[in-house]
C-alpha cells in the first residue's frame, strides 16, 4: 500500500494475533509506531489480544500503561476486559480480581464472566463464590455462566453444588447452547451437532469418526479427557458424549470426503474444548493433514501434532 492508515495497520495486527502470529504482530505494531502512525483504542485492543494469547503479561501491562500515558487514550470497558483476560489466562486470578475491583468504571457482566472463565480453566475455587455473586446481580439467567460453574464444581468433586446448579437451570428453564460446527465440501456447507445421527451425512461422519478414534488410541496413545462429564455414569459412557462433539464429526467428514493433501477447515460457534483440541493435534500428526478450526475466540491451526495457540 502506498499509504497505510491506522485502520490498515490495526487490521493486519488483529489478523496476525487471531492466527497465533504473536511475534509478527508485535513487530508490525513497532513498525507502525516508527512510521509515526498513532495507534487508536482499537489498535490497543488488538495488541493486548496478542499479549493475552502469547502469555506476555508484562508486555501487555506495558501497552496498557502507554495507551494512557503516551497516547492519551482513555480506556474503555474493552481495554479493562483485555487486562482481566491477560491476568486470568496466565493464572494470576487474584491480580485479575483486584484489578476488576479497582477499575474506575463499573465492571459489566462480560468482565466478570471473563474472570469466571479463567477460574474454570485453572480449576480455582477460591474466587468463584465472589465472582458468582457479582455476576448474579448483573445477569442471573445466563446459561453459559451456569455451565462454567458446573464444570468448576465437577472438576472439584463438589457434586452437591453441581446438583443445585442444575436444579436452578431447570427451574429457570435455562438450556445450554448446543455446539455446532460447519465445514465446506464440494461447495456445499455441512453442519454438525453433537450426537446427531438423523441424516446420511451425520451417519457417514460418525462411521468415519469411530475409525479415526480407534486409530488415534492405537497410534497416538489417545486417552479421552472426561473430567467435566457427570460422575454417576460409567467411564465408557463418559467417553461417548465427549467423542461426539461437533468439531470431531466435521473433521471426520472432511477427512472422508476431501482429497488427500487438502487442508480441513471448519468453524465452530463455541470455544473448542480441551479433549477436541488434543484430538485435532493427534489427527494432524497421525493422518498428516492440516486442520484449521475457527472457534468463538480465535483460529487454531493444527499441523504435525502442534497447534498455533501453543496450547495456551
Amino acid at each position: 500500500m502506498l499509504e497505510r492508515s491506522v485502520v490498515s495497520w490495526t487490521a493486519m495486527i488483529a489478523r496476525l494475533a487471531m492466527h497465533g502470529y504473536g511475534e509478527e504482530a508485535i513487530r508490525l505494531f513497532n513498525e507502525m509506531e516508527e512510521s509515526n502512525i498513532k495507534p487508536d483504542g482499537i489498535t490497543i485492543i488488538s495488541i493486548l489480544y496478542v499479549c493475552n494469547h502469547a502469555r506476555l503479561v508484562g508486555l501487555g501491562c506495558s501497552y496498557f500503561s502507554r495507551m494512557v500515558n503516551t497516547y492519551n487514550i482513555e480506556p474503555v470497558i474493552e481495554h479493562y476486559g483485555c487486562i482481566v483476560d491477560l491476568y486470568g489466562r496466565a493464572g494470576k486470578l487474584r491480580q485479575a480480581f483486584d484489578f476488576v475491583c479497582q477499575m474506575p468504571i463499573s465492571p459489566n457482566d462480560i468482565v466478570w464472566r471473563i474472570l469466571l472463565g479463567a477460574c474454570s480453566i485453572h480449576g480455582n475455587l477460591d474466587l468463584v463464590g465472589q465472582v458468582k455473586r457479582r455476576l448474579s446481580k448483573l445477569d442471573p439467567k445466563k446459561s453459559r455462566d451456569h455451565v462454567l460453574l458446573s464444570n468448576i464444581y465437577v472438576i472439584a468433586g463438589k457434586w452437591k453444588d453441581v446438583a443445585n446448579l442444575r436444579r436452578s437451570m431447570t427451574y429457570h428453564r435455562l438450556k445450554k447452547t448446543p455446539g455446532w460446527s460447519m465445514i465446506e465440501v464440494d461447495r456445499t456447507m455441512h453442519s454438525f451437532v453433537a450426537g446427531e445421527k438423523q441424516n446420511d451425512t451425520a451417519v457417514e461422519a460418525h462411521q468415519k469418526l469411530r475409525k479415526i478414534m480407534s486409530r488415534l488410541r492405537i497410534e497416538g496413545g489417545y486417552v479421552p479427557e472426561v473430567g467435566s462429564v457427570l460422575h454417576d455414569i460409567e467411564m465408557e459412557e463418559k467417553e461417548d458424549p465427549v467423542s461426539q462433539h461437533s468439531e470431531k464429526l466435521a473433521v471426520a467428514f472432511g477427512i472422508a470426503r476431501l482429497l488427500r493433501g487438502r487442508a480441513v477447515r471448519l468453524v465452530k460457534n463455541l470455544r473448542i474444548c480441551r479433549d477436541c483440541h488434543t484430538v485435532m493435534k493427534l489427527i494432524s500428526k497421525v493422518y498428516e493433514v492440516e486442520i484449521m478450526v475457527r472457534d468463538r475466540s480465535r483460529v487454531h491451526s493444527f499441523t504435525h501434532g502442534f497447534c498455533s495457540c501453543r496450547d495456551y
